[in-house]
């Protein structure tokens, strides 16, 4: 799917409603313009923060106006974008950009792929702690990912029933891996409406 201008200003908009954790005074980098740019980082194909950052920094001239930063003001560095960030709610953060997949992309996508899957590198050696489970739904045709809830105590049934009831799922086809495949999670898909088909 073609991605609209309408709809990355709509992202922009939805990013203005994440909560700013700064004082009035340290704000010298407006907050949605900061994720902004590290989202465009990411789409192209950064995957660490600082890799991010760089990026931001090496295109800084290009997003200064269309990101909304003051002109004249220079790219940000590691350090104040890790500061924000550590301070960022990630759960507001994620409400709106599921708020934005729902809204722009939803609309346009006829199948949703549920899938559940422990994150590579979240296991450390040295802790007790397993490796950290997620249940996430990506729009079929695009596959773009519209939303992931966390597999608290590997229960990715309750993990997955909590993220259906997130999304609009009214005739919307929904695929999952087989160990979803459970009574409580087809009633929730039921009850958002999605489709039934009788053999």
């Amino acid at each position: 799917m073609k991605q609209t201008v309408s709809a990355t200003i709509n992202l922009l908009e939805k990013l203005r409603e994440v909560p700013d954790p700064r004082r009035r005074q340290g704000k010298i980098y407006p907050l949605d313009s900061l994720l902004a740019m590290l989202l465009l980082a990411a789409l192209n194909g950064e995957s660490s923060l600082r890799g991010m950052v760089e990026w931001g920094r090496q295109h800084w001239r290009q997003l200064q106006r269309a990101l909304g930063f003051k002109l004249g003001s220079s790219a940000p560095v590691y350090g104040t974008v890790w500061s924000v960030l550590a301070a960022l709610p990630a759960a507001e953060l994620a409400q709106a950009l599921r708020l934005w997949g729902t809204e722009a992309i939803l609309d346009d996508t006829e199948a949703l792929a549920v899938d559940g899957k422990y994150l590579r590198g979240s296991k450390r050696r040295a802790s007790q702690l397993t490796a950290l489970q997620i249940v996430s739904a990506a729009a079929q045709e695009i596959g773009l990912v519209l939303g992931q809830q966390e597999a608290v105590g590997d229960d990715s049934i309750s993990a997955t029933v909590q993220l259906l009831q997130q999304l609009p799922l009214d005739g919307k086809v929904v695929t999952l891996d087989a160990g979803l495949l459970q009574q409580e999670v087809a009633a929730t898909i039921l009850q958002k409406g999605g489709p039934i088909w009788d053999r």
